[in-house]
Formats: structure tokens, sequence, C-alpha cells
């Protein structure tokens, strides 16, 4: 059994396309280790996808995800799912189907992540 201590891990998740000023992806895992905590987490990692839609990064999230039992990843925007809302969902409920909570940053963090 866990200690009360111990807070649940979570991930970082987020698209590193080459639209996204390097500045901006700099700042992400600060904003998310800050919202980790706030929300009762510690960030175990942050992994960036660097495709167009969720395939490499997130394949080695739910692999990780697995062996360190994280039970959340934060991700900055929906966005950060999938290009599309339909993506955005299948990749939702894929998450969610391993046990895996999905928690969206606030909109005045999302943007400026």
């Amino acid at each position: 059994m866990k200690q009360t201590n111990e807070r649940p891990l979570a991930f970082g998740y987020y698209s590193a396309r080459v639209s996204i000023p390097a500045e901006e992806t700099m700042n992400h895992r600060e904003t998310l280790t800050a919202f980790a905590g706030r929300e009762g987490y510690a960030l175990a990692d942050v992994f960036a996808e660097p495709s167009k839609e969720p395939s490499v990064a997130l394949q080695a999230l739910f692999q990780s995800a697995e062996r360190r039992q994280v039970v959340a990843v934060i991700v900055p925007t929906v966005t950060d799912l999938g290009t599309t809302h339909h993506v955005q969902q299948v990749t939702r409920d894929r998450l969610e189907e391993a046990g895996i909570r999905v928690l969206i940053l606030p909109a005045q963090h999302g943007g400026g992540c």
C-alpha cells in the first residue's frame, strides 16, 4: 500500500511540432510541473511528440506509464492530443482505457505554456 504522503505520478505530454517556438517548448516542463503539484501529482517525466499526430512519444508514454504506475497525463491544450477532434478523442480514449486520467491545463496556461 502506498504511503499517504506519496503523490501519484503523472506524465506531461505535448506536441513539439516545428511550428511551436523553441522558447514555448522549453517552458512546458516548468508549467507542467507546477500544474501537477497543484493538482496533487508528482510529474515523473515529459514526452514531446515530434510528429503531427500522436505516435512515437505517445507509444513511449504508454510503455513507461505501465512500468512506473503513472495514473495521469497532463497536456497543455486538447490540440496536443491531435489536430482533429476525432484524433483527440481517440487519443483520450486510449489513455483512459489504459487507466490514465487526462488533465488539460486551464486556458490561461494552455496558450502560454
